[in-house]
């Protein structure tokens, strides 16, 4: 459904902000939507700008992240009634265009791009399904738009001045970092779930979204104390050794934790106190490959070489049991990630590794074995960017988790 795509949502948005901020340079719009947003924005953009002036004109913005942190204020106020119509809508692309010209510089083109990343994140997180419902882009927006501009402003929904009150009560504020750059956490759904085809543009706005987020996460994981991941890494311990899954599965795949990562320690214990085969990964550099190994014994794992990731693994020539060479497989790999949703999608550190894996358990002949993600709660987004080829997961748990993905 073309409403809930990512990739189309942020075309639009990446281009009426190009058109706002640099009109004389900008060619044909991308589409007829966009081209219809464009007209109706360019005369709506200016009555409110003329309305704000006192209030804009005072405001500074000096980065991206307190721009998305203005923004989901001013929004907040502007939907705190619960109304949307489609003149609210034209109104997250005028109050994103008054900010696009705030933040104009040496950097202007690629804050234009992380700008309309986080607005997509919200029209696709709190007005997706109020616009599918509506017509959808091509329907709704484009037959509420092409009306009289005159007729689309008196249908805003709310006197601007109300979200001038909201520029006033921010004027200065510092950003919240967390929650700003967490809106990047943006759902990016496959060409053939939207029925969009992914061109070399669309998969660069992809890749720049997950660097943006991969940013963020790691920021918020440096952020995070020694002693709070050691709490979170022993509830997810017990969390995980009282699961179903692992209970009745006899052959588990286990990460071996970086320090940022949920500590599987107690976990690869609990591996062989009851008995069962513990494969660990084994990646190869320069590559996408990964394998997973059979490990003898919990206290091997310190005999093991150290990687350049501070990981141990088995030393290249090493002869070890591949879990994917013989018949009985997998039955269970506890996996690691920078970030998740609740959905299941996850966000690694941009080298495949797990996804290339899972996509060859699919050609094994027990099948891709259940896929459990251990995440602090640091690392859980709304939405996660993804392509077709990233790899679900079953379940992701986390301090808060209750139940396995529908």
């Amino acid at each position: 459904m073309e409403s809930y795509n990512f990739l189309y949502v942020n075309t639009l948005v990446h281009d009426y902000l190009k058109y706002i901020c640099q009109e004389a340079q900008l060619a044909a719009a991308p589409n007829r939507v966009a081209e219809v947003l464009r007209k109706a924005g360019s005369s709506a953009q200016k009555e409110v700008e003329s309305t704000l002036r006192p209030y804009v004109d005072s405001l500074e913005i000096h980065s991206v992240e307190e721009a998305n942190d203005i923004f989901n204020q001013v929004m907040e106020n502007e939907f705190a009634d619960g109304t949307i119509n489609w003149g609210r809508i034209l109104t997250i692309f005028l109050f994103g265009g008054i900010l696009a010209k705030k933040l104009q510089g040496p950097l202007a083109k690629e804050n234009l791009k992380q700008m309309s990343y986080f607005i997509t994140d919200y029209i696709m997180g709190t007005k997706g399904k109020w616009i599918s419902d509506n017509g959808g882009w091509s329907r709704g927006a484009s037959g509420r738009f092409s009306c009289p501009p005159s007729r689309g402003l008196r249908d805003l929904g709310k006197d601007p001045q109300g979200s001038a009150q909201s520029f006033l009560r921010i004027r200065g504020a510092s950003p919240r970092s967390a929650e700003a750059a967490a809106a990047l956490a943006s759902p990016m759904e496959s060409p053939e779930k939207g029925g969009v085809a992914a061109s070399p543009a669309d998969m660069a706005a992809l890749n720049a979204a997950k660097r943006a987020l991969r940013a963020e996460l790691k920021r918020r994981l440096k952020e995070l104390s020694q002693a709070e991941k050691l709490r979170q890494s022993r509830l997810l311990a017990g969390k995980v050794m009282a699961h179903p899954r692992y209970l009745a599965s006899q052959r588990i795949a286990v990460f071996l934790s970086m320090p940022d990562e949920v500590q599987t320690n107690e976990i690869i214990k609990d591996v062989f106190q009851k008995g069962k085969a513990c494969f660990i990964p084994w990646y190869k550099p320069q590559s996408s490959h990964m394998d997973m190994v059979k490990l003898a014994s919990y206290e091997e794992i310190a005999s093991l070489p150290l990687t350049s990731w501070n990981i141990h693994q088995p030393a290249d020539g090493d002869v070890r049991e591949d879990a994917l060479a013989v018949a009985d497989g997998l039955d269970l790999i506890l996996m690691p990630g920078l970030g998740f949703d609740q959905t299941g999608n996850r966000l690694g550190r941009g080298k495949g590794y797990y996804d290339t894996f899972l996509q060859r358990c699919q050609q094994h002949p027990k099948g891709k074995p259940y896929t459990i993600a251990l995440a602090f709660q640091e690392q859980m987004c709304s939405m996660v960017p993804v392509s077709e080829t990233d790899m679900k997961v079953d379940e992701i748990l986390f301090e808060d988790s209750k139940q396995e993905l529908q």
